[in-house]
């Protein structure tokens, strides 16, 4: 579960040249990272630090994700898929899903809540993806948009955006864990998948 694995695979998401297939690559690491994470909290002798390390990498990860869907792909996508409400609906309130991965980027590993956000956050992001693969990506490619074009634009923006520390926002503290309102039903164990 090495965190040098975690950069190598993300690394290698820039050398792909379609759009879609880069999104749904890292799609894949954070799915792998959020199944890290439940990992080394159900194993029970995990340390805040090995914790804190994962859970800050993927909120790097994160970060970039959505900036690079919020500038590139999502301005594109929404003219295409205009008349198709699922497609449309695929989009998440990227400020909400900002907002929540600057909460647990900044909380502390030792705070009580900070699985449970974690955990939150990971709810969020797994209906997020499905949805946006099944949904989204398909209709962007029926539309013939130039996902290879995008590609290379999200590539140039990766590279640039390399060595920022792309969750360091201003978020106030909060006692309680970030909620975005997701029902208790929705919460899910990711072991095994």
């Amino acid at each position: 579960m090495a965190t040098s694995t975690h950069h190598r695979r993300h690394r290698a998401i820039g050398r792909v040249r379609d759009a879609l297939d880069q999104l749904r690559l890292e799609h894949e690491l954070i799915l792998k990272m959020l199944r890290d994470f439940d990992h080394l909290r159900h194993t029970g002798d995990a340390t805040p630090k090995a914790k804190a390390e994962l859970v800050d990498h993927l909120c790097d990860l994160l970060s970039l994700h959505a900036l690079l869907k919020e500038q590139i792909l999502y301005p594109v996508a929404r003219h295409a898929v205009a008349g198709n409400d699922q497609a449309q609906a695929a989009f998440c309130n990227l400020a909400l899903l900002q907002h929540l991965i600057a909460c647990v980027d900044e909380m502390d590993a030792s705070d009580p809540l900070y699985d449970e956000a974690v955990g939150e956050l990971g709810d969020c992001l797994v209906a997020s993806m499905a949805q946006e693969q099944r949904v989204l990506f398909a209709e962007v490619r029926a539309a013939g948009v130039d996902t290879h074009a995008l590609g290379e634009q999200m590539t140039l923006m990766r590279r640039a955006q390399q060595q920022n520390d792309l969750t360091r926002v201003e978020v106030a503290r909060s006692r309680s864990a970030p909620s975005i309102g997701w029902p208790p039903a929705c919460r899910l164990t990711l072991v095994g998948r």
